[in-house]
C-alpha cells in the first residue's frame, strides 16, 4: 500500500497516515489489509475510546453488565432464527 502522506506512528501492525491534503488521517491495519480514511474529530474520539476500552478492560464485569450482554446476545440469536425460520421477501 502507497501512501501519499507522512507517516505519524508505526506500531507493529497498525501504522497511522497524515492525509497530504486537508486534516484527515489513515489508519492502517497492515495484516488484515483494512485502511480507514478518518478526519480530525473521528481519530480524536478513536484515541478517546481505545484508552476508556483499555482502561476499562482492567475492571472486572459487573454482574448488572453481564447480564445486559447476554441479553442482547439472546435477541440477537431469536432474531437470526426467526429470520431463519422466515425468510422475507427481500432474500428471495
Amino acid at each position: 500500500m502507497i501512501f501519499l502522506g507522512r507517516p505519524l506512528a508505526l506500531r507493529g501492525r497498525v501504522s497511522i497516515w497524515e492525509q497530504p491534503e486537508g486534516d484527515g488521517y489513515s489508519l492502517h491495519l497492515v495484516e488484515r489489509g483494512l485502511i480507514l480514511e478518518l478526519d480530525g474529530p473521528e481519530m480524536n474520539e478513536l484515541a478517546e475510546a481505545v484508552t476508556a476500552a483499555l482502561a476499562h478492560r482492567a475492571e472486572p464485569e459487573s454482574d448488572h453488565d453481564r447480564i445486559r450482554r447476554l441479553q442482547v446476545l439472546d435477541a440477537r440469536v431469536r432474531s437470526f432464527v426467526q429470520r431463519a425460520k422466515h425468510p422475507g421477501p427481500e432474500s428471495a
